[in-house]
Protein backbone atom coordinates (compact mmCIF):
# COMPACT_ATOMS: atom_id res chain seq x y z
CA UNK A 1 0.00 0.00 0.00
CA UNK A 2 2.67 2.21 0.64
CA UNK A 3 4.22 1.95 -2.61
CA UNK A 4 1.03 2.72 -4.05
CA UNK A 5 0.70 5.95 -2.38
CA UNK A 6 4.60 6.71 -3.34
CA UNK A 7 4.34 5.76 -6.69
CA UNK A 8 0.98 7.88 -7.12
CA UNK A 9 2.32 10.74 -5.13
CA UNK A 10 5.35 10.84 -7.68
CA UNK A 11 3.18 10.40 -10.56
CA UNK A 12 0.92 13.24 -9.78
CA UNK A 13 3.82 15.63 -8.20
CA UNK A 14 4.41 17.04 -11.79
CA UNK A 15 1.17 17.66 -13.03
CA UNK A 16 -0.19 21.01 -13.57
CA UNK A 17 -3.96 21.80 -13.23
CA UNK A 18 -5.66 23.44 -16.12
CA UNK A 19 -8.27 26.34 -14.90
CA UNK A 20 -10.47 28.23 -17.39
CA UNK A 21 -11.55 31.20 -17.19
CA UNK A 22 -15.03 32.93 -19.07
CA UNK A 23 -15.66 36.63 -19.32
CA UNK A 24 -15.51 39.97 -20.99
CA UNK A 25 -12.23 40.86 -22.81
CA UNK A 26 -11.47 44.19 -21.45
CA UNK A 27 -7.81 44.41 -22.63
CA UNK A 28 -4.81 43.61 -23.98
CA UNK A 29 -1.35 44.75 -23.00
CA UNK A 30 0.36 46.41 -26.05
CA UNK A 31 3.20 43.93 -25.27
CA UNK A 32 1.32 40.60 -25.02
CA UNK A 33 2.06 39.92 -21.70
CA UNK A 34 -1.11 40.34 -19.91
CA UNK A 35 -4.92 40.27 -20.35
CA UNK A 36 -7.53 41.19 -18.50
CA UNK A 37 -11.08 40.06 -18.25
CA UNK A 38 -14.82 41.40 -16.86
CA UNK A 39 -16.38 38.33 -14.60
CA UNK A 40 -18.90 39.05 -12.14
CA UNK A 41 -18.41 42.52 -12.28
CA UNK A 42 -14.90 42.10 -11.08
CA UNK A 43 -11.59 42.69 -13.32
CA UNK A 44 -8.90 39.81 -13.39
CA UNK A 45 -5.65 40.40 -14.83
CA UNK A 46 -3.96 37.52 -16.05
CA UNK A 47 0.04 36.65 -17.52
CA UNK A 48 0.30 35.55 -21.28
CA UNK A 49 2.21 32.68 -21.48
CA UNK A 50 5.98 34.11 -23.21
CA UNK A 51 8.44 31.86 -25.08
CA UNK A 52 11.70 33.65 -26.18
CA UNK A 53 10.06 36.98 -24.98
CA UNK A 54 6.82 36.67 -27.36
CA UNK A 55 3.56 35.44 -26.48
CA UNK A 56 3.01 31.77 -26.72
CA UNK A 57 -1.01 31.30 -26.43
CA UNK A 58 -2.88 29.60 -29.01
CA UNK A 59 -5.60 31.97 -30.01
CA UNK A 60 -9.27 30.27 -31.81
CA UNK A 61 -11.87 33.21 -31.19
CA UNK A 62 -14.40 34.07 -33.89
CA UNK A 63 -13.94 37.32 -35.54
CA UNK A 64 -17.61 38.58 -35.74
CA UNK A 65 -18.71 41.95 -36.98
CA UNK A 66 -19.50 42.47 -40.74
CA UNK A 67 -17.74 40.15 -43.12
CA UNK A 68 -16.55 38.24 -40.21
CA UNK A 69 -19.03 35.35 -39.95
CA UNK A 70 -16.92 32.00 -39.92
CA UNK A 71 -13.74 33.67 -39.61
CA UNK A 72 -11.07 33.41 -36.57
CA UNK A 73 -8.59 35.05 -35.17
CA UNK A 74 -5.55 33.15 -34.55
CA UNK A 75 -3.34 35.17 -32.71
CA UNK A 76 -2.96 37.19 -29.61
CA UNK A 77 -2.06 40.14 -32.42
CA UNK A 78 -4.96 39.84 -34.01
CA UNK A 79 -7.16 39.78 -31.48
CA UNK A 80 -5.83 43.15 -29.65
CA UNK A 81 -6.07 44.96 -32.73
CA UNK A 82 -9.28 43.42 -34.28
CA UNK A 83 -11.90 46.12 -35.58
CA UNK A 84 -13.35 47.04 -32.66
CA UNK A 85 -10.61 47.80 -30.58
CA UNK A 86 -9.71 44.28 -29.37
CA UNK A 87 -13.49 44.15 -29.52
CA UNK A 88 -13.90 44.97 -26.02
CA UNK A 89 -16.69 42.99 -24.54
CA UNK A 90 -16.08 40.15 -26.79
CA UNK A 91 -16.92 36.87 -24.43
CA UNK A 92 -13.80 34.73 -24.26
CA UNK A 93 -12.68 31.91 -22.06
CA UNK A 94 -9.20 31.61 -21.15
CA UNK A 95 -7.02 28.06 -19.73
CA UNK A 96 -4.62 28.31 -17.83
CA UNK A 97 -2.26 26.67 -16.06
CA UNK A 98 -0.12 26.72 -12.55
CA UNK A 99 -1.33 28.56 -9.83
CA UNK A 100 -1.42 32.06 -8.10
CA UNK A 101 1.23 34.30 -9.07
CA UNK A 102 2.58 31.42 -11.71
CA UNK A 103 -0.82 31.07 -13.27
CA UNK A 104 -0.35 31.98 -17.11
CA UNK A 105 -3.13 31.84 -19.87
CA UNK A 106 -2.13 28.90 -22.78
CA UNK A 107 -5.31 29.74 -24.37
CA UNK A 108 -8.17 31.84 -25.39
CA UNK A 109 -11.35 30.59 -27.23
CA UNK A 110 -14.57 32.31 -28.01
CA UNK A 111 -17.28 31.67 -25.09
CA UNK A 112 -20.41 32.82 -26.96
CA UNK A 113 -22.98 34.61 -25.95
CA UNK A 114 -23.83 34.99 -22.15
CA UNK A 115 -27.36 33.10 -21.43
CA UNK A 116 -29.66 34.84 -18.59
CA UNK A 117 -30.12 32.00 -16.04
CA UNK A 118 -33.40 31.02 -15.81
CA UNK A 119 -35.66 31.78 -13.25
Amino acid sequence: MRLFAAAALILFAGVTLAAEHVGRLKSISEDGKTITITADDKDMTFSVRQKDGKPDVEVNVPAGGKGGKGKFLTSLEELRTAKGGGKKGRNVRLTTTGEGKSEVVTKITGAGKKKKDAE
